[in-house]
C-alpha cells in the first residue's frame, strides 16, 4: 500500500506571504501530498481566506508549555506529527521548492531527515540567556555541528510524543523562550537517528554560501525575507522567489533580473567575504 505524505507548515500574518509561496510551489511539483499549515488563533479566519486554497489551514495546537501563546505558529516544526499521514516533511515559511524533491519523504524507519546546519556548532544557535546550562547538559550536541530544523521529515509512527519530548525538554532546562531554542533542542531529540540529506534539500545561509545548481530547496534564512523592503535584488534566490514563488511574473521580467544578477557578481563575492571574515561562526538558523 501507498504511503500517505504530507507537507506541514506554519505562519503567522508576517510570514504569510512566505507560506504562500512555498504552498504554491509545494502546489506545482508535488500535487500530490497533503498540505497544511498552522497559524495563530486569533489570525485563523485571515489567513484561511488567504491560503486556504492551497493547504488546510488550522489553528495551531496549544500543548507545548513553556511557549507564549502569541509566539505558538513559531514553533510549528512541533506539529508535523499532526496530520494524520504515515510521513511528513516540516518546511519553515522561510523556504521554497525549486524542483521535485521526493528524496525528502523517502525516511528510513526510525529516522529523520536533514541537511546539516552550516554554523560551526549547535551552542551557536542559542541565545546567551540559554547557552550556558545547555553545553553543560548536552555537550555531546552542543559542540558540535548539527542539523537545521528548519526542513526535515520523519515518520510519525516513530515520534508520537514528539511536542511532549519538546516541552519537558525545556521546562527542566528552565530555558527561557526565544525564537531559535527549538533548533538545538531538537537537535538533541533527534541525535543519532538523522539520515543526512544533500544540502540541496536545504539550501541556507546563502549569505555565506553558495547556492548549488542542483537546488531542490531554498531556505531563505537571515532576518530579512524576499517578501520584504530592502532584500537584496541582485542575489540569486531572489530570481527564484520571483519564478518559483509569485504567480504571474513576465518571462521578460525574470530576464531582466537575472541579467541583473549575473552583472553584479563582483558585489555579492566582495560581500560574502567581508561576512565571513566579521562572522567565522555566524549562525544560520531561521
Amino acid at each position: 500500500m501507498d504511503e500517505t505524505r504530507a507537507l506541514v507548515t506554519s505562519c503567522n500574518s508576517v510570514f504569510a506571504p512566505g507560506a504562500e509561496a512555498l504552498l504554491r510551489s509545494a502546489l506545482r511539483f508535488h500535487p500530490d501530498i497533503a498540505r497544511y499549515c498552522y497559524v495563530p488563533q486569533e489570525e485563523l479566519p485571515e489567513l484561511r481566506k488567504q491560503l486556504g486554497h492551497l493547504a488546510r489551514v488550522e489553528a495551531c495546537p496549544e500543548v507545548i508549555r513553556g511557549i507564549p501563546k502569541e509566539n505558538m505558529a513559531n514553533v510549528g516544526r512541533l506539529f508535523v506529527t499532526v496530520p494524520d499521514v504515515d510521513v511528513a516533511a516540516y518546511i519553515d515559511a522561510d523556504a521554497l521548492i525549486c524542483t521535485p524533491c521526493d528524496k525528502l519523504w523517502d525516511v528510513p524507519p526510525g529516522y529523520v531527515n536533514a541537511v546539516a546546519d552550516s554554523s560551526n556548532c549547535v551552542a551557536n544557535n542559542l541565545s546567551d540567556a540559554n547557552r550556558q546550562f545547555f553545553v553543560e547538559k548536552y555537550p555531546q550536541v552542543a559542540l558540535h555541528k548539527g542539523i537545521n530544523a528548519g526542513i526535515f521529515a520523519l515518520r510519525k509512527k516513530d515520534w508520537p510524543d514528539l511536542a511532549a519530548t519538546f516541552e519537558r525538554m525545556m521546562i527542566e532546562g528552565g530555558y527561557r523562550y526565544d525564537t531559535i531554542l527549538d533548533q538545538p533542542i531538537l537537535n538533541v531529540i533527534f541525535a543519532g537517528r538523522v539520515d543526512h540529506l544533500p544540502f540541496e534539500y536545504n539550501a541556507h545561509g546563502l549569505w555565506d554560501n553558495h547556492l548549488p545548481r542542483s537546488v531542490k530547496i531554498i531556505h531563505y534564512t537571515g532576518r530579512c525575507k524576499p517578501w520584504m523592503k530592502g532584500f537584496p535584488r541582485h542575489e540569486p534566490t531572489y530570481w527564484y522567489w520571483l519564478k518559483q514563488g509569485q504567480p504571474d511574473v513576465a518571462d521578460w521580467y525574470l530576464a531582466c533580473v537575472k541579467l541583473w544578477i549575473h552583472a553584479n557578481w563582483p558585489r555579492r563575492w566582495v560581500g560574502r567575504y567581508l561576512r565571513k571574515w566579521r562572522y567565522p561562526q555566524a549562525s544560520s538558523a531561521g
